[in-house]
């Protein structure tokens, strides 16, 4: 079954990209939909090793990769022009191995180029096709992957191409110890002593054909939207719009591909208001809005969610608060305090999150919360170590 594949396709993703599970989803969610996605992250971060796997997973499929600079010239992208059909008084170029004639695509530090050529991207990117002497061509591309460590300035004349990546998600630095060892281990032979603690090899095999993706997303198609659905966005509309957040009708009108993908990965044939979720990756340009976006938009479908996330940016505050104490005596009895504090909105996180309408889910977002939280009691436990003991056994 597809959608099998699908699921193990992204289960493999997951395995070797750590702490990346909202991106590889939404990488996934662009495939099938057809939509573009941008990742947006200081260079150094794996950005284009997601691509590559992907590009490994999927039989048939091959990638143009290229890193983007001021620069860069059009034929680097869409090929020289033939010298053979010039003479003919024919522009043809030479187009093995271009953007046009790749089934996915990874433009690095794509802001970084010209207005002039990446806006010649525009109708590939959009339309999925290309001009050859004059006439349109359907270009076999199935995805898009822009990357930069930054959106274009407003006086760059990039905001038309900037608006066809829909999906944008912001990519940090591995963060969990273990899941940092896991990364420097990959692909590596480790032993400790006789014995032999990591003999993870990475060996990508063709899982899913792009005929299949493309039977996906002709299935996507026919995926019906509740329209209650349409109550849920307009009321997000309103709240962004109230509080300066201007989002293109065109990225509106493109988002319902992306929420029928996700209602079909859900199992659903029908987009319902909890997936609207998903909304939070989409309804920004500048990444400084991306937590007002996500409060927003769970202050229209789940107020639960939005009394969670307030009860842990409290908490998160208490925390920095703590962290920043200098004076050593102060910061023992502040230590005990915010421990205490910490603890009871953890209780309170747990009990919300159980009669949260949308708990099935935000529940690995609120899961996640706790982890955090539970980060902070054994920062502060450590902190403090020493000088006073803080039982701990209450924090599961």
């Amino acid at each position: 079954m597809n959608k099998d594949k699908l699921i193990k396709l992204e289960e493999i993703l997951n395995q070797y990209n750590f702490e990346r599970q909202d991106v590889v989803h939404g990488t996934i969610l662009a495939l099938i939909s057809k939509q573009n996605i941008l990742y947006l992250g200081e260079p150094g971060i794996a950005k284009t090793q997601l691509a590559l796997q992907l590009t490994k997973l999927i039989e048939g499929a091959n990638i143009f990769q290229y890193l983007m600079t001021k620069y860069t010239l059009p034929e680097e992208l869409f090929g020289p022009i033939s010298l053979k059909h010039l003479k003919e008084d024919k522009l043809v170029r030479v187009s093995e191995g271009t953007v046009q004639n790749s089934s996915i695509i990874f433009l690095d530090e794509i802001f970084k180029s010209n207005s002039s050529i990446l806006n010649t991207l525009l109708t590939l990117l959009n339309e999925k096709i290309y001009y050859e002497g004059g006439k349109p061509k359907k270009a076999p591309l199935i995805l898009c992957i822009g990357a930069s460590n930054e959106i274009p300035d407003e006086n760059d004349g990039l905001q038309a191409l900037q608006d066809r990546f829909v999906l944008k998600y912001l990519i940090n630095k591995i963060k969990e110890k273990s899941n940092f060892e896991k990364m420097m281990f990959l692909d590596e032979k480790v032993v400790d002593g006789d014995k032999i603690i990591n003999d993870d090899i990475i060996n990508l095999e063709p899982i899913i054909s792009l005929d299949e993706i493309q039977s996906i997303s002709n299935e996507i198609k026919n995926i019906k939207i509740h329209r209650d659905v349409f109550d849920c966005i307009f009321e997000i509309r309103k709240l962004l719009e109230n509080n300066n957040i201007f989002v293109t009708d065109r990225t509106f009108k493109l988002s319902l591909s992306i929420l029928k993908a996700e209602a079909y990965l859900n199992n659903k044939d029908i987009v319902e208001y909890t997936d609207l979720i998903i909304l939070k990756n989409i309804l920004w340009n500048n990444p400084k809005d991306s937590k007002k976006v996500y409060y927003y938009i769970l202050e229209v479908i789940d107020p639960v969610s939005t009394q969670i996330t307030a009860l842990y940016q409290h908490a998160q505050k208490l925390y920095e608060s703590f962290i920043d104490e200098k004076n050593k005596e102060t910061k023992l009895m502040k230590g005990i305090e915010t421990a205490n504090n910490l603890r009871d909105i953890r209780k309170k996180i747990i009990g919300l999150s159980k009669s949260s309408i949308n708990n099935k889910i935000n529940i690995i977002e609120h899961n996640n919360l706790i982890n955090s939280i539970d980060n902070f009691l054994q920062n502060i436990h450590e902190g403090i170590a020493g000088s006073v003991n803080i039982d701990l056994s209450n924090l599961k």
